[in-house]
Order: structure tokens, then sequence, then C-alpha cells
């Protein structure tokens, strides 16, 4: 899984549709848009969201777009990101560094829930209340027996 850290675009001139995490808020691009730093930054990533384009060319390296999420570029050193896209509108840009998290081994899919049933102190059991269920990674635990 990739992480943007220290998102660039929070410190720098960008329209606050642009910066804002809630998605629905969109800008319009015609044709380019230009963001500047407050200081030069090392980008490594660029999140798009919200958005009705299909190609953005990003300080002329081009990105297909096809979805939501964390688009990898070659490592550049910048004051400003130039934009320019066959989109009409956006709803969030963010740029920095993507850092690889990955997630421990493999785990089997499970039907989990974030409502934890209690006992009462006359022993009795609760069902949980509240919460939601999905489908989640069952965890494994392993013992060794020495």
């Amino acid at each position: 899984m990739r992480i943007l850290f220290n998102d660039a675009v929070q410190q720098s001139d960008a329209p606050d549709t642009i910066k804002s995490p809630i998605l629905s808020e969109t800008t319009e691009i015609s044709g380019s848009i230009t963001i500047v730093f407050d200081r030069q930054r090392t980008i490594n990533a660029i999140g798009l969201a919200n958005t009705d384009g299909t190609t953005f060319t990003i300080n002329g390296q081009v990105i297909n777009f096809n979805g939501n999420g964390l688009y990898l570029i070659n490592q550049i050193q910048t004051n400003t990101l130039t934009i320019t896209a066959d989109a009409t509108y956006i709803g969030r840009i963010g740029a920095g560094i993507g850092i690889n998290i990955p997630t421990s081994v493999r785990k089997e899919p499970a039907y989990c829930s974030t409502a934890n049933p209690r006992m009462t102190l006359s022993g009795q059991v609760i069902h949980g209340a509240g919460g939601y269920n999905y489908f989640g990674q069952k965890r494994t635990r392993i013992l060794f027996n020495s």
C-alpha cells in the first residue's frame, strides 16, 4: 500500500477546493493549472480524485487516470506543478512523497464486525450494538509448542 506523506499542495497557492479533503468540492480546469509551492519540494507521487479527466500531464509526465488514487511519477524537485488535463473539473490534487508501507502476510477473508459483545457483572452476554459488519481479513494466530 502506498501512502502520500506531507502533501505539498497544502503549502501552495492552490485553490482551497483542490486542498480540501471533501471530494464533492470541485475546481474548474480549463486546459491547465499551475500550483506554486512555498519552497522547493520533492515529489514522486500525485493524488488525483473526483474528476472527469482521463489524461493528466504533470511537469511533462503523463498519467492515465483510471480512478481516484495515488499515481507514481519519476521523482522531481520543483517549486511549481503545471498540470495539463482533458478534464473540465477536479475535486482533489495531492503531491508529495508516496511511501510504500507493506502489510503483513496474506490473510484469509472473513466476516468481521466492529460491534463487540460484552459480559455483564452477572455473567450475561450482551450482543454488540452499533458498529458495522464487513468482510475483512481473518487474523490467524500461530502458536508454537516448545
